[in-house]
């Protein structure tokens, strides 16, 4: 089946606006602290923002499980349409929402409800958009396909740094804190109205072939595949803690604990990302060629013994070595990224694929990705050291390198 370029350019245009949206709240959580949940501590705040970081990824698994459910029921473009809606009306309400001042204690609720919503639409987004670029696609560009879709990711996160870089250049600390956080989330609307008249414009191809399916696929997931979807939550583990921890929290880390500026941390991100944005297709490209699963292990190994001392270089108040620190993860990190994906959606056919992978997936975030942000908050917090947050890493590769070698060979449904 052939692939028109329209179709690249709207799933990936889709994923750049999921997660930009869901990425911005992770770049202002600090300052979104102190105007939802005030407290004494400035760290305090901090850790509640981040908690209902952690809580948007709670609504993942359910999105995972219902939009997942619709992908393998009536097809995957009419899902891709619906996690847009999903995800734009709650990206608005935060941008204009009154503060704990104002509402008091519905404040802190009615965001945890619409991080909820987020984290839904989010769950069906970047594995419905590989599901559908990657069955689309013609044989010989199913591997653009899939380096698309995670280079649409990544772009999201860079563009939501990119403003948050433009945020704090232009606008002096007291506005920043005051109004301008609302910014980046009322920018995403004007993505999100972008991407939706985009996917308008995608033919629904009706529901995948219900040969080897039960009445509902994740109940035939579970009950045939539960290894392989266990194994899959595992292989995402140092994928979801290094990029939430690496490239969301660490603008936090920053400024908060190694006493660097707003727009100096936003900057060194926003470089950074934009390189990993660079070699995802790149290790894409080379994973197609020597075999995905060689690189990974690769990958985690080194994540394994590198981690820490990287970590090490960030924690001064040099911005190149805190440059360079963030750099050396990037370089070890953009092999995973670039392959995981295709090695947890083959290994399930393809008439459950769409629920197995969306649900794995999103588990593994909720359970590595969402936690990171929070449990390296706490650590600080708690006084138990500022090198803390690095311990996180090597321990989610060494579950990762487990999960790979323990992995059976990927499932040959096309």
């Amino acid at each position: 089946m052939s692939q028109h370029p329209h179709v690249r350019r709207t799933a990936m245009a889709g994923n750049v606006l999921e997660w930009y949206d869901f990425a911005v709240y992770g770049y202002f959580a600090a300052t979104i602290g102190k105007h939802f949940f005030p407290a004494d501590d400035p760290t305090v705040s901090v850790v509640l923002s981040f908690g209902v970081f952690a809580i948007g990824f709670m609504g993942r698994p359910i999105g995972a499980l219902i939009l997942g459910h619709l992908g393998d029921i009536l097809g995957r473009r009419r899902v891709l349409m619906i996690s847009i809606l999903m995800m734009a009306v709650p990206i608005f309400l935060i941008g204009i929402m009154p503060t704990y001042d104002t509402l008091g204690v519905l404040a802190p609720v009615i965001l945890i409800l619409l991080r909820l919503l987020q984290g839904a639409s989010v769950g069906g987004e970047l594995t419905g958009s590989v599901t559908f670029m990657r069955e689309e696609a013609h044989d010989k560009k199913r591997s653009l396909a899939r380096r698309l879709c995670f280079s649409g990711a990544v772009v999201g996160v860079l563009l939501g740094s990119a403003v948050g870089t433009l945020i704090t250049k232009v606008l002096d600390a007291d506005q920043v804190a005051s109004w301008g956080w609302r910014l980046p989330f009322l920018a995403g609307v004007v993505i999100a109205v972008l991407g939706f008249m985009m996917r308008r414009g995608l033919e629904h191809e009706g529901p995948p072939s219900q040969e080897g399916r039960s009445t509902i696929p994740l109940i035939g997931a579970l009950r045939d595949h539960g290894r392989a979807m266990i194994t899959a939550i595992g292989i995402i583990a140092f994928n979801a803690t290094g990029f939430y921890l690496m490239f969301v929290y660490i603008t936090t880390y920053l400024f908060s604990v190694v006493g660097e500026t707003e727009s100096v941390a936003f900057e060194i991100n926003t470089i950074n990302m934009a390189i990993l944005a660079v070699l995802i297709p790149i290790w894409g490209w080379i994973g197609d060629r020597i075999g995905i699963h060689k690189i990974l292990l690769i990958s985690a190994g080194l994540g394994i013994v590198t981690s820490i001392p990287l970590f090490w270089l960030i924690d001064h108040h040099d911005p190149m070595l805190e440059f360079l620190g963030q750099l050396g993860i990037v370089l070890i990190f953009a092999p995973y990224i670039a392959n995981f994906g295709t090695r947890m959606a083959f290994l399930f056919p393809k008439a459950i694929r769409m629920s197995a992978f969306s649900t794995t997936y999103n588990i593994g975030l909720a359970v590595f990705g969402g936690t990171a942000p929070l449990a390296a908050a706490y650590l600080i917090e708690r006084q138990v050291g500022q090198l803390s947050p690095a311990y996180l890493l090597p321990v989610a590769a060494v579950i990762s390198l487990v999960a790979l070698l323990a992995a059976r060979s990927p499932s040959q449904a096309a």
